[in-house]
């Protein structure tokens, strides 16, 4: 029995004969009389081929083959029949062995090369091995013949039997039936009775099958439910399907809890199946299956029903089943197949719209986010699922779009409707099936659909990914196009929102962010141009991407774009506007060097060049080269742009920026601090363009910048040219009068009075008008031309009056001149006037000086009869000019600190020194007034003495007011000849606190009181 029991484990792994297919092909099963139908479910002692893997390799041959060359001596050297039968047993078991060995390893090595010769990497087909068995078969056919009453004769026949189809000898059975009929209680019995009974079965002798599997129902053995098995399959070939159905049902309810016969419980299930499916007894079948626990084999009686409808057309049965079926297992991995075939039964039955539905409905039962995904991992399956909805996806979206097609002419809102739908069915198609291979076709019809109703910016990205599925494709080039188009549309409406914007920072070359679409236009241009060169579009497409980088101020990008479009169709209307815009793009970035050898070389392009073109081209070249000037003015290279300016000129005299760039060469010149170079330019400029309106600009900055040199006589020149060429300008009359007062500077007097007249002629309202007329008298006085600097000097007077404090200063003026022309008592009346038009003008500095001058000059006579008193004899006579002296200066100290009060600083300081010399004069006529006569040695003595008490005291008054002068000078930063007279006199009074110096070297003093102040009262 334990032999038995490992015989039976060693069937459960042969090899199986399938009775239907995966999918249940219930054509091929009502087929019965091409061949017999087994069950899945095989049982044998074991397998004639299976040999552990250890032993497939070389070390095991050698080993076998070492132990065949030792049996082999030993069967040589043995006579006993016994001992020779077991060597020659022990060589066909190690002849199988290695043959079988040999055998696998070559078939091993043929699979492999088959593949290599269908996959095409070798040429030669190989050839299959084969298998023989010959040895080992010569030796059982010895041992039956030679030793009939071999111990193990029994196991000899068994395995001739059961290796006996492999080894291909013919009637192999016999050698097993010959077994049962000599040793019936053999061990191997049962296994022979059910290799008797696969033999007969293979031949399709069903009765004698049966016979013998009944042999083995006879008595106990784990043969048993296998038997009952084989004779239910016996019966179905016999077309006996109750018998096969009732005997199945008997193998089933005998293998249930059996652990060892597991396998065989779940075959004739399935097996039950499609007997029941022979049957059409679904019913029945869910019936049985429930009340056994086995539901699931309900369903595949409904799954082979369905099969079995939908192939005889009965369309309506086969979609009762297969709703039925869905709804018991919707979840099924088998679930989209049979939701496939409802989807087939509709459409065969003429019910299109209904299978749309069912199509839609497929679509969302089995996307990757439903339940039936998520339950179902297996690949397989879910791939089947994959690819039924890409049919179904695809049917749907291209069926809508014909009959959007169809009704368009008829039926417009119709034929919209239909479109939406397409456009949702294609759009559901490419969410999940972007990649498939039909995409590629269907999304050109998607694309073509949504350009058609206007859809541009989607239609724009179906295109375009056409085009990158297959860049040479069918489709490619169309595609491409309309993209193109559909992109232009977005962009024409996208540009016109910031058209204005973009238009103002051009200015400041400021790029505004490209859309995600324009980018993608450009990208398709270029790409156009890329695959298709040579269309007659390419060079409009090409200079489009070009302009759109312009369109957003990308101008680096844009002017390489528009070269290339130059370079690759030169003679094409697309390169002229490129030319345009590069021009346009230098001027914009303000390249000046760019535009000016871009337009030199674009006139050399004769297609280009053109009579308006060659003009314009020209201007710009001029400006271009202006414009560098001018940004090397900014870079204060003022000599290079002068240069360049000088170059404009010479190179375009007629240019209508001549006349600018030689001024600015001018203003160059002088803000390089180029005199000579200014000249000589500016010479040049008003030789060639004297009727510039930039003449007067220069002659103005000419004459700023020689002031600014001190060169006072260009200064004046220029300012005079600039009055000759723009007198009403509004700078006119300050330059005129700058020109009079730099040739007075000059002592160029003749031409400085020109000037003042001139400009009294020609600017009468002036600010300057009273400065003008009043510098002619000052001139004429200057010239020594007194009566003429008299006669203007009245009339300032008379004009201006108590309205200008030059008035005061006029009149005194006129006094001076009347003493110079030996009219001294005609003066004094002037001077007068002087004093009496201050008091009416009242406070002016100007005003006030020249009224203290006045009064200084009429007190000048009281002075000068004060300085001619002389203290001499008689005694009479001394005494009466002491008096006449003394009341003389008590006068004159009055009105000279009357006129110190009048707080003038130099003509203060003037009296303050005069009357120092009056006390000094007077101190010094008593020192050395003559002694009287007939006095005493004593009494002259005395009377000396007295003198010098006198005139002590006077002369520290003459002291006190040389130091009040001086101090006062160095107080107010006055330093005239008075006050260096001032410290000449206290240096000879003071020589320890006065030392004699070089002037205008003044000893530090100050005075904290008001400078007037200590001469508020008389002194005494």
């Amino acid at each position: 029995m334990k032999k038995q029991l490992f015989l039976y484990l060693l069937a459960l792994s042969t090899s199986q004969v399938y009775a239907q297919s995966d999918v249940f092909d219930t054509g091929k099963i009502s087929q019965l009389s091409q061949e017999s139908k087994r069950g899945t479910f095989q049982n044998t002692t074991f397998d004639a081929f299976e040999i552990p893997e250890y032993k497939l390799d070389q070390a095991y041959i050698q080993k076998a083959q070492e132990e065949i060359a030792t049996l082999q001596r030993v069967l040589k050297a043995t006579n006993n029949l016994n001992q020779r039968t077991g060597t020659q047993h022990r060589l066909a078991e190690a002849h199988w062995e290695i043959e079988r060995t040999v055998y696998l390893k070559q078939m091993e090595r043929y699979q492999k090369n088959l593949d290599l010769y269908q996959s095409k990497k070798i040429k030669t087909k190989p050839t299959v091995p084969t298998f023989s068995g010959e040895k080992t078969f010569s030796y059982y056919k010895e041992i039956i013949k030679n030793n009939p009453r071999y111990s193990r004769l029994d196991e000899v026949l068994f395995y001739a039997g059961f290796r006996g189809k492999d080894a291909h000898q013919k009637n192999y059975h016999k050698y097993l039936q010959a077994l049962v009929k000599k040793f019936p209680n053999s061990a191997y019995v049962p296994d022979s009775y059910f290799k008797i009974g696969e033999y007969y079965f293979d031949d399709r002798k069903f009765d004698e099958a049966i016979a013998s599997f009944n042999q083995i129902l006879k008595t106990p053995n784990k043969l048993h439910n296998p038997a009952l098995y084989k004779v239910s399959w016996c019966y179905f070939n016999q077309l006996k399907f109750d018998l096969a159905k009732k005997v199945m049902q008997k193998v089933i309810e005998n293998s249930k809890d059996v652990v060892s016969e597991t396998d065989l419980r779940n075959e004739a299930l399935r097996d039950l199946v499609l007997i029941y499916s022979e049957l059409g007894e679904f019913v029945e079948a869910d019936h049985y299956f429930t009340s056994i626990g086995e539901p699931e084999y309900a369903i595949k009686v409904l799954e082979q029903l369905s099969d079995i409808y939908f192939d005889q057309s009965r369309y309506d049965l086969a979609i009762k089943t297969i709703t039925l079926l869905l709804k018991k297992v919707p979840l099924s991995p088998d679930a989209p197949k049979y939701h496939s075939k409802l989807i087939d039964c509709y459409d065969r039955s003429q019910r299109l719209a209904t299978a749309m539905k069912e199509m839609n409905h497929f679509l969302a039962t089995y996307e990757p986010e439903s339940r039936w995904h998520r339950e179902n991992i297996e690949v397989p399956v879910r791939e089947y699922a994959h690819n039924r909805s890409e049919v179904y996806a695809r049917f749907l979206a291209t069926r809508y779009h014909e009959e959007a097609q169809k009704s368009e002419a008829q039926d417009p809102k119709k034929s919209e409707n239909f479109a939406l739908t397409a456009m949702g069915f294609y759009k559901k198609y490419f969410d999940r099936f972007s990649h498939h291979a039909k995409a590629y076709n269907l999304r050109m019809l998607y694309a073509e659909l949504l350009f058609q109703y206007k859809r541009y910016e989607t239609s724009a990205v179906q295109f375009g990914l056409v085009v990158k599925q297959n860049p040479k494709g069918k489709h490619a080039k169309k595609a491409l196009v309309g993209q193109i188009d559909s992109l232009n549309h977005v962009e024409t409406e996208n540009y016109k929102k910031i058209q204005s914007i973009a238009e103002k920072k051009k200015a400041t070359q400021e790029a505004l962010p490209l859309p995600d679409t324009t980018t993608a236009l450009i990208n398709a241009n270029i790409l156009y141009v890329k695959l298709f060169p040579s269309d007659p579009n390419a060079s409009k497409i090409y200079f489009q991407h070009a302009q759109l980088y312009y369109n957003y101020n990308y101008f680096d990008n844009a002017r390489g774009g528009f070269e290339k479009v130059i370079q690759f169709y030169p003679d094409s209307d697309s390169a002229d506007r490129s030319r345009h815009l590069i021009l346009d793009i230098y001027n914009i970035q303000k390249n000046w060097v760019g535009v000016e050898k871009t337009a030199e070389a674009y006139l050399q392009v004769p297609r280009f060049a053109t009579p308006k073109n060659k003009t314009l081209l020209l201007d710009l070249i001029q400006g271009a080269i202006f414009q560098q000037g001018k940004d090397k003015e900014d870079a204060k290279d003022y000599i290079a742009a002068a240069k360049t300016f000088e170059n404009l000129v010479a190179r375009y005299p007629d240019s209508k920026y001549a006349d600018k760039a030689l001024f600015n060469a001018s203003i160059d010149y002088i803000n390089a601090d180029q005199s000579d170079k200014a000249i000589a330019v500016s010479t040049t400029f008003l030789k060639q363009y004297p009727n510039s309106d930039l003449v007067p600009q220069l002659m103005i900055a000419l004459a700023a910048y020689f002031d600014e040199k001190l060169d006072y006589s260009n200064t004046a020149r220029y300012y005079e040219l600039y009055v000759s060429k723009a007198p009403k300008a509004k700078a006119a009359p300050d330059a005129l009068f700058n020109a009079a007062v730099f040739r007075e500077q000059l002592k160029q007097y003749d031409q400085a009075l020109i000037n003042y007249k001139e400009h009294e002629k020609l600017y009468p309202d002036s600010t300057d008008r009273e400065t003008v007329i009043f510098s002619q008298a000052l001139i004429f006085e200057k010239q020594n031309k007194y009566f003429p600097a008299i006669e203007v000097f009245e009339r300032f007077a008379k004009t201006y009056g108590r309205k200008s404090p030059k008035s005061v200063e006029a009149y005194y003026h006129i006094a001076q001149n009347l003493i110079e022309v030996k009219q001294p008592a005609n003066a004094d009346a002037f001077y007068q006037k002087a004093i009496d038009m201050n008091k009416r003008i009242g406070s002016s500095d100007t005003a006030n000086h020249y009224a203290s001058k006045a009064e200084m000059a009429l007190l000048e006579k009281t002075f000068k009869q004060y300085m001619r008193i002389q203290l001499t004899m008689p005694q009479s006579a001394l005494e009466r000019n002491i008096k006449k002296k003394y009341d003389l200066l008590k006068i004159l100290k009055k009105e000279y600190i009357r006129i110190v009060k009048m707080n003038d600083p130099e003509v203060g300081i003037n009296a303050l020194f005069k009357l120092g010399l009056c006390y000094q004069d007077f101190s010094q006529a008593l020192f050395t007034a003559p002694l009287p006569d007939n006095l005493s040695p004593e009494e002259i003595q005395l009377y000396q003495v007295e003198l010098q008490n006198q005139a002590l005291p006077i002369e520290e008054q003459a002291i006190e007011s040389f130091e009040s002068a001086l101090k006062k000078s160095q107080q107010l930063n006055v330093y005239t000849q008075t006050a260096k007279d001032a410290y000449t006199q206290l240096s000879q009074y003071k020589p320890q606190d006065y030392p004699p110096v070089r002037f205008p070297l003044i000893k530090d003093l100050y005075i904290v009181e008001p400078w007037s102040s200590q001469y508020a009262g008389e002194q005494q």
